[in-house]
């Protein structure tokens, strides 16, 4: 009778371990889209110039760690300095740069804020 209980653990331990991961991501996952109101310190709507202002105050306040510019894998560095902001039609604020993935997403249209999009996932999937 030991047998079957340690057989029984032997099994279900796997399964419990799966479950709990998946479990995990699927709470800890967040993929939300504006297009109407506020959301993470920008309102849709608002000019390029006010969104860039809130992105250096949220900055400035520890709020998001990184401001690039573009989206995905072609994304950089906001230097102002080199790069005239207000023309981008896509940014980037990363919030955690850690092993999370950890973003909010501005997309404008003619200089006003359209969409305000924020993804956290725990990983980066392939």
């Amino acid at each position: 009778m030991l047998w079957r209980r340690i057989l029984v653990g032997v099994l279900v331990a796997p399964v419990a371990v799966i479950l709990a991961i998946v479990g995990f991501v699927v709470l800890s996952s967040k993929d939300d889209r504006v297009t109407d109101g506020a959301a993470y310190g920008f309102v849709v709507g608002e000019s390029a110039q006010q969104s860039y202002d809130r992105a250096l105050e949220l900055e400035r306040r520890g709020k998001i760690a990184e401001f690039r510019l573009g989206h995905g894998s072609s994304a950089f560095l906001m230097d102002p300095a080199q790069h005239d902001v207000l023309n981008y039609p896509k940014w980037v604020m990363v919030v955690g740069p850690d092993w999370w993935v950890n973003d909010i997403y501005l997309t404008f249209d003619d200089r006003r804020l359209v969409e305000i999009r924020r993804v956290r996932v725990c990983c980066e999937g392939p």
